[in-house]
């Protein structure tokens, strides 16, 4: 198992944070308010700047409506593919294709 580097998971979780808001077709404003944080908290976040705690992480999938353990697969499947915020990660997140995620691994 390789080691994952502090900045690199917290890049995985906003992207995570970040796919799953824009599923639900939420604003960082309406995802915020719903979760009871701060949206330049949220914004961070997703940026990969901040370090949310358990807590934050909570309300997060309180507020999109989905378990942690959801979240953190979608955290496991960008670490899996490398490069959270590429474009093409994130496509394979979202369709959850073999074919996006071997598309996703060549760089497409």
């Amino acid at each position: 198992m390789r080691k994952i580097q502090q900045t690199e998971m917290r890049r995985a979780i906003g992207c995570a944070i970040r796919k799953h808001r824009e599923a639900c077709d939420l604003t960082q404003e309406k995802l915020a308010e719903n979760s009871d944080i701060h949206r330049t908290y949220l914004a961070d976040i997703e940026r990969g700047v901040r370090n949310p705690s358990i807590e934050s992480i909570r309300r997060l999938c309180s507020g999109l409506g989905i378990l942690p353990s959801q979240l953190f697969q979608t955290v496991e499947t960008s670490l899996k593919l490398g490069q959270p915020h590429s474009r093409a990660t994130r496509l394979a997140i979202s369709n959850g294709t073999q074919a996006g995620r071997l598309n996703a691994a060549a760089g497409d």
